[in-house]
């Protein structure tokens, strides 16, 4: 007997980001102790040639020898608030797991996994065969199988609050962070293709659970008294940037939006800074770096703008990574998405700059609102 589910793909694939089933894939998994698997293996061929015809390729998942701990990792990269440390399996198998993700209630041992290309999964559930052979049950699998694999839109966890109505002025990050990306985005690919990422479902089952909780909530910036940069709630990440690169971020973060020319204006205050969180003794050195910086004559900025971005993309994806480095359009200002309010920078701008009225003080900021103002003719109209 063949039933079928259609579950919504974004409901899914949000529940195992930044796994998903290819678009272009059908998925046969089994717990593998039916009769059903034994006669599918027997008949492979005829039905991974009929999914050719129609674009998709055939994976049968094994997990004959899947590296768990590698795949925790790349799962961290893109889920940072998950803590590998706090990591217990439960004695459910994937198989277990894997129906309650797809919300299949009924007692099942064989199923297929499809994207249709309307935006929902295709279930396909085998049992009870007996009566019918192998091949019927498979020919009928393929009615519920699009004639073509229509692709997927892809998209990250963590959309941007703000979205921006031109065009971004894009930061190249530097060599081994580009190797790092590349390197992690090829093997999401091939366990997308090979559906080895369920391997992991025991591993993960509760953070699923404590995201639907967060509702995409992100983590503030914590500075400690060593200019040390952590991201709390994700699991106290460390963001390594050299001294002069972490003034420039101080900065940013102190004032928030700056265009490239009014850094000018702001060149005392970057050797305040630099200053207090460098090593470096020699005052004449720091100040040339500093100057050379600001005249920006050969993009000294923008170096400082990528290493920025290199940094937080080294730890995880862009598409969470984006709200905490400098971004801004081509000839427009540059600014840091994450609010001044989720970081404790005020410590520090209290400290060094206690009377420039230009960066917002912590009262300014965290004040109520004003209560609504009420035109005293609309009062006189009730007396």
């Amino acid at each position: 007997m063949i039933k079928t589910y259609s579950p919504a793909d974004s409901d899914i694939s949000d529940k195992l980001y930044p796994f998903s089933f290819s678009d272009k894939t059908v998925y046969y998994i089994s717990n593998g102790k039916t009769n059903f698997s034994e006669k599918f293996n027997q008949n492979f061929s005829f039905f991974e040639a009929q999914l050719k015809n129609r674009g998709f390729d055939l994976t049968q998942i094994s997990y004959s020898v899947v590296d768990v701990e590698k795949l925790l990792n790349i799962y961290q990269y893109y889920n940072p608030d998950f803590d590998l440390q706090k990591v217990y399996p439960d004695n459910k198998n994937y198989f277990e797991h894997l129906l309650e993700i797809l919300e299949i209630t009924e007692k099942t041992e064989d199923v297929f996994v499809v994207f249709t290309g309307f935006v929902t999964l295709k279930i396909i559930t085998v049992n009870d065969f007996f009566s019918r052979s192998v091949v019927e049950l498979l020919e009928e699998v393929l009615t519920f199988i699009p004639e073509t694999a229509i692709p997927r839109f892809e998209r990250g966890r963590y959309n941007s609050r703000i979205t921006p109505v031109y065009e971004e002025q894009e930061l190249d990050l530097d060599e081994k962070t580009q190797k790092t990306v590349s390197e992690i985005t090829e093997k999401l690919n091939e366990l997308k293709k090979s559906g080895q990422f369920l391997a992991i479902l025991p591993y993960i089952e509760y953070h699923i659970n404590q995201i639907k909780k967060m509702d995409g909530k992100s983590s503030n910036l914590y500075i400690d008294d060593d200019y040390r940069i952590f991201l709390p709630e994700y699991n106290n990440i460390e963001i390594k940037l050299s001294h002069l690169t972490k003034s420039l971020y101080f900065l940013f973060l102190m004032k928030g939006k700056f265009d490239i020319d009014e850094l000018k204006e702001f060149e005392s205050h970057l050797l305040i800074i630099y200053k207090h969180i460098s090593y470096q003794e020699n005052i004449d050195r720091m100040s040339k770096s500093v100057s050379n910086l600001i005249k920006n004559e050969n993009n000294e900025v923008y170096t400082h703008f990528s290493r920025i971005k290199s940094a937080f993309c080294k730890v995880f994806d862009k598409s969470i990574a984006e709200k905490y480095y400098i971004t801004g359009g081509k000839n427009r200002p540059k600014y840091i998405e994450i609010s001044k309010k989720e970081t404790n920078i005020y410590d520090f701008q209290e400290k060094w700059f206690p009377t420039e009225n230009r960066f917002s003080t912590k009262a300014e900021d965290f004040a109520p609102p004003p209560p609504p103002r009420t035109d005293i003719s609309e009062v006189y109209k009730y007396v």
